[in-house]
Formats: C-alpha cells, structure tokens, sequence
C-alpha cells in the first residue's frame, strides 16, 4: 500500500518523539539510514522525513489535506516494486478536520523536541508557525468524519468527532508548553477528562499519544 493517510500519523510520531524525550541518550546516529553520520540522533531524521511529507499536505490556510494515492478506477499498480517504478497519478483529498487536528499534534510536539537541536532551529519555529495555523483552522471550519468515500483506494482514512475532539485537547497540551499561551492551557483543563485514558481507564498501548500527553502535562510548571 503505497498510499499515504495523514490521520495515522499520530501514534508513530508521538510515541517516537516521547521515546527520545525519555530516553535521548539510546538513540544514537549510526543506524545506518542515508541521514547517518549527520550529527542528528537517527531517530530524530526518521521523524523529520514524515514531518516533511505532512508539510507537503498541509495548505497555506493552515487546513491539511486528508490522503494521497491512486485513484480507486486508476488501475495504480500499487504492488510494482519498487515503488519507484510506479508512475501511475496520485490523487489528494480535501482538508478535513480530523488531518488538520492530528497534523497540529505532531507539528506542536515535534516543534518543542527539534528546538534542543541547534541545526533545527529554523525548522522547528516552522513547525511551531504550522502548529498554530492547523490548531486554527480546525477550531474555524467544520468537523466531518466521513470524507473519505473511497475514491483514493485501501484505508479509510476518517476519524471520529470524538477522537478529533481527544487529538484537538493533547495537541493542546503541546502547544501550551510550546507557546505559553493560556488558551491552550485552559482548553486542556477543560477537556482533558474527554481523552480516552480518562474516559476508559486503559493505560496500555491504544491510543498511547493521548496517554502520553497526558503524562508529560504533568510534568509542566
């Protein structure tokens, strides 16, 4: 499956982003990826390769696109190995709530965890623009769960108006710590009990970027 889903995006990259956070000293630069030997922790040039493809799919309003692949009645290919021999066209779909919010997630946690990096500054201030620009376009347009209809093959790339709303208050945790700005704070305070630890009392693998979050708000002055 050579399409790619903005919406699954959040548990790899926060879960990765919080392994490194946790323990930066494991993570080392000789892992042989073509970013090895670059003076950045490999883990934190894999993260930045999916980050730059979410640059990709986020628009100038701040909205981001919902998926991109070939079309259902293409005839894609999508087994030719390797992909690179695939030239079928790819298709997008529209912005939509759900991978504008997960896309506010992961820009605002990557922002904060690329700034201890002096090379990345520049990158992770861009982050920290997009952040803001996606957290505001979904908070500004509406929400919808059922976009994807099927006309870009494989999965279904919607999220429901409750996970949004999950994914909308740890995106603000991040965005509190990264900006300061109590809005942020206060919109968590007031939804935090929504998020699905809170809600089902299950601390283990599903949904571990809210989990998280969760545990790292707690660790903020």
């Amino acid at each position: 499956d050579f399409n790619k889903y903005v919406t699954f995006t959040a548990q790899p990259i926060n879960e990765l982003l919080t392994a490194y956070e946790e323990k930066p000293e494991i993570f080392t630069d000789d892992y042989n990826i073509p970013e090895s030997g670059n003076g950045i922790p490999d883990i934190i040039d894999e993260i930045k390769w999916e980050l730059d493809w979410l640059k990709k799919m986020q628009q100038s309003d701040g909205g981001v696109l919902l998926k991109v692949g070939f079309a259902r009645s293409g005839g894609g290919g999508s087994h030719s190995l390797p992909p690179s021999t695939n030239t079928a066209y790819r298709y997008y779909l529209p912005a939509c709530s759900s991978s504008t919010i997960i896309t506010a997630l992961n820009f605002a946690h990557a922002a904060l965890t690329f700034s201890r990096f002096p090379r990345l500054q520049s990158y992770a201030s861009d982050l920290k623009d997009r952040a803001i620009l996606a957290w505001d376009w979904y908070h500004a347009n509406p929400k919808n769960d059922n976009l994807d209809q099927g006309e870009i093959e494989a999965g279904d790339a919607d999220m429901s108006l409750e996970g949004q709303a999950q994914t909308a208050t740890i995106a603000a945790v991040y965005l509190y710590a990264l900006t300061g700005d109590e809005k942020y704070h206060t919109y968590f305070k007031n939804n935090y009990t929504t998020t699905f630890p809170m809600q089902d009392d299950y601390w283990g693998m599903y949904y571990g970027e809210q989990a998280d979050a969760l545990m790292y708000y707690t660790t903020l002055p």
